[in-house]
């Protein structure tokens, strides 16, 4: 039989419940970030969000879906982390534009299908 013990943390080292991070205090943080590894600290600062009034709240989104071979979907998926990671452009507006370029263009795309044999009569 296995014996169960239940250890608290020192008083100094608990972190009440939150909601959200922006909860902590900034003593809390530098206590937080004090036993974290060098590794994982951060080497600059978060950049503030970016200010209302940039935001284009107008814009509607949805969501599709269809089904593509594996080996595109992940070409995809690998292109939008690439550029969202080298631009810092959310990853909404940098598959957006993918898009939009790719729509762009059909005219290649349908010339390609012809030429290798993938159109039906």
């Amino acid at each position: 039989m296995v014996r169960q013990v239940r250890m608290t943390p020192p008083a100094d080292q608990v972190v009440p419940e939150l909601t959200s991070p922006d909860q902590l205090t900034e003593e809390e943080r530098r206590r937080i970030a004090a036993r974290m590894p060098e590794s994982s600290r951060r080497s600059r600062p978060v950049a503030d969000p970016p200010a209302p009034e940039l935001v284009n709240a107008e814009v509607e989104m949805t969501r599709r879906s269809w089904y593509a071979e594996r080996e595109a979907a992940d070409a995809l998926a690998r292109a939008v982390d690439a550029l969202h990671f080298a631009t810092r452009v959310p990853k909404h507006q940098v598959v957006s534009l993918l898009f939009r370029l790719a729509a762009e263009q059909q005219d290649l795309v349908l010339d390609h299908l012809r030429r290798t044999g993938q159109t039906h009569p």
